[in-house]
């Protein structure tokens, strides 16, 4: 959301150049703490110019100066709230005269621009023309005004701004207001009983609506504050020439610039001052102003609440404009809902944000949970003219769909299917280590179905899956069911990584072939594709005793030697890599009381008598052990060769030597 906030423009000592030629805009701090200010900078390319924010003794440099033409945003809606008593029948002439101009000045710059108007007198006159891009349905409406009347000299001026900020302008568009008037205001509670608004009221209105006001009137104290922060006041009574001074109001609009800065972080609703230092060849300039830190969403668990706004249309019937201010409001909510979800980091450095554009089904989940945003809290803010609603979404979908959008994953090389389930732990489940728990079994629920789908869609013959075998018999779904059930899991998060992330993960696998397999359950070829390997036609060298052993293909085993490292237990908990980080074994438990089937223990003796019982294993050799890892020494091209080769393909045989008392 923009805020524009107040400004006070600072007037220097001697030998500097006036501040007034250099004001600030408005403020955007719907990423804060980034600070977006909008400025203006008369006589002096703000280009050349060098820039700091002061905020008390905290001083920012800034960053990303570009001028308002250069934003990627190029609409622009104006609403011309033109005061229509008798005194003003020169302006409204010279408005018409001017108009062409000013369209001219405004779309050289780039702008798809409309056009809007509300008159006033002591009471709004007409606010219902609508907006338009033609330029001369805009002349024909200002042609037709007739100044008269006026009664007492001020007029209703902060009722016409009141009502021109409601009007629905494109929420993508810039937002000027241009009010021409040569009259004071009424405001509430000056004894008139005209105006229903005071300045304060007024001003909170714009900046809530993100406008610039450009305002053509008395240079008088009361307008100076209105528009202070705001936009910028032309005096009507000086002796510049009216048209002359439409035309400073365009070229102000289109030579804006902006720039940002990087705050440090403060609690929502503290007001913050700062002062803005221009620095350049004719001295420097400065422009002060202050902000009001904005709320944040409200994050509990893995709930984000957040409030929404939108001023109630005042050209419609009042029951239709509550039923439309409610939904912007509910879009308002969910637009600022998503801008924080994007930045929500899901894995490491990588954002929503970064996943919405790679992912389709993270950027289809966002967007689900984001448009069925529940309504907790809603109202009328009957001084601002405004439907407020609060709406609260649950964001533990995103983190889930990142975890099985791939569903599952082929891992040839090891001869398995894989998937990742993920459950939110509910912390309001005491003691912690039981919602840990709890989370854990519903994690591995969800591996099992990913499986399930995984499974399914596997090919056991060119045209058929194992999903069309499932629907044609019973014998083969209970087959299905039963590898299912002997899904292992592979890999899973630890107590501490759950509590931090508010969530538990486990990795699951079945074997596609071997004992207890997809293949051996459907007694039939499984369509692989395997990794494209070297095939290995020359013997590898084992040593025993300083003699060399051939090693004749096929390889039936692989033989870690892990005796020279002291170990004194199971190696069921360890991974097993090459010196370079490849891996070759991935532990299927993390438990020492029992190890998966395919997995042996033995001495060094008994692996090297394996040839005598018709085994033919490939030795390697470990050379330490680190955080649960063991490295080996192996050739590599020789391992990928192995991997493909059909017999470990089917058994999958690992065996690890171990030396020691414990094995």
């Amino acid at each position: 959301m923009r805020v524009k906030l107040c400004i006070a423009v600072l007037i220097l000592g001697a030998g500097l150049a006036l501040s007034a030629s250099f004001f600030v805009t408005g403020v955007d701090v719907s990423h804060y703490p980034e600070v977006l200010v909008y400025a203006s900078m008369e006589g002096r390319n703000p280009e050349a110019c060098t820039f700091v924010v002061k905020e008390g003794e905290h001083t920012f440099n800034i960053y990303d100066l570009k001028k308002l033409t250069e934003l990627e945003n190029r609409k622009v809606d104006f609403i011309f709230v033109f005061d229509v008593t008798g005194s003003m029948e020169d302006e409204i002439g010279e408005v018409v005269r001017k108009a062409k101009r000013f369209a001219d000045m405004v779309g050289e710059a780039g702008y798809d621009y409309r056009f809007s108007l509300v008159t006033f007198r002591d009471e709004i006159v007409k606010g219902d023309y609508g907006f338009t891009g033609d330029l001369e349905t805009f002349k024909e409406w200002v042609g037709k005004l007739v100044a008269k009347e006026g009664g007492d000299d001020p007029e209703l001026a902060l009722d016409a701004l009141a009502y021109a900020v409601r009007l629905p302008v494109r929420k993508d568009a810039a937002h000027v207001i241009v009010l021409i008037t040569d009259a004071p205001f009424h405001y509430k509670g000056d004894g008139s009983g005209y105006s229903s608004y005071t300045p304060e009221t007024v001003k909170d209105m714009i900046l809530k609506g993100n406008f610039t006001l450009f305002a053509v009137v008395p240079d008088i104290e009361e307008y100076r504050g209105l528009v202070v922060g705001v936009g910028k006041l032309f005096d009507i009574h000086s002796s510049e020439d009216f048209g002359k001074i439409l035309d400073s109001v365009a070229t102000t609009f289109v030579k804006q610039f902006t720039f940002k800065y990087k705050t440090i972080d403060r609690m929502p609703g503290e007001k913050v001052s700062f002062i803005v230092k221009a620095r350049g060849s004719g001295g420097i300039l400065e422009a002060g102003g202050s902000y009001t830190v904005p709320p944040r969403p409200e994050v509990e668990e893995q709930e984000i609440c957040m409030e929404g706004f939108a001023f109630l249309d005042p050209t419609i019937e009042y029951g239709r404009a509550i039923v439309i201010a409610r939904e912007a409001a509910i879009l308002d909510a969910q637009r600022q809902i998503l801008e924080y979800l994007k930045g929500v980091k899901i894995a490491g450095e990588t954002t929503v944000s970064d996943l919405m554009l790679s992912d389709e089904k993270v950027r289809t989940t966002v967007e689900g949970i984001v448009k069925h945003a529940q309504v907790i809290e809603e109202d009328v803010d009957k001084d601002m003219e405004a439907y407020v609603v609060k709406v609260k979404v649950n964001f533990k979908p995103i983190s889930d769909t990142y975890y099985t959008s791939s569903g599952f994953e082929y891992v040839w090389h090891e001869n398995m299917i894989k998937a990742r389930g993920v459950v939110a732990v509910n912390k309001k489940i005491k003691p912690l280590k039981r919602a840990v728990l709890v989370a854990r079994r519903g994690a591995i629920a969800e591996a099992q179905k990913q499986l399930l789908a995984a499974i399914k869609g596997v090919y056991i013959t060119s045209q058929t899956r194992v999903e069309d075998k499932v629907a044609q018999s019973d014998v083969i779904r209970a087959k299905v069911e039963g590898v299912l059930r002997g899904a292992f899991v592979i890999e899973e998060c630890d107590f501490s990584e759950a509590m931090e992330k508010g969530y538990y993960w486990v990795v699951m696998g079945v074997y596609i072939s071997g004992d207890e397999s997809l293949y051996k359950a459907l007694g039939e070829t499984v369509k692989v594709e395997e990794p494209d390997v070297p095939d290995v036609k020359e013997t590898t060298l084992r040593k025993k005793d300083e003699k060399l052993y051939p090693a004749p293909i096929p390889i039936t085993s692989i033989v870690v030697d892990a005796s020279k490292l002291g170990l004194k237990f199971s190696l069921a908990g360890y991974s097993i890599v090459t010196t370079t980080g490849k891996l070759i074994y991935k532990p299927s438990m993390r438990s020492n009381e029992s190890l998966p089937p395919v997995i042996y223990t033995l001495d060094v003796e008994s692996a090297l008598k394996l040839p005598e019982t018709g085994e033919n294993p490939y030795i390697v050799k470990a050379v330490k052990v680190e955080d649960n890892v063991v490295y080996v020494e192996v050739d590599e091209e020789f391992l990928a060769a192995t991997f493909k080769a059909k017999d470990i393909r089917k058994e999958g045989k690992i065996i690890l030597t171990l030396g020691g008392e414990g094995v």
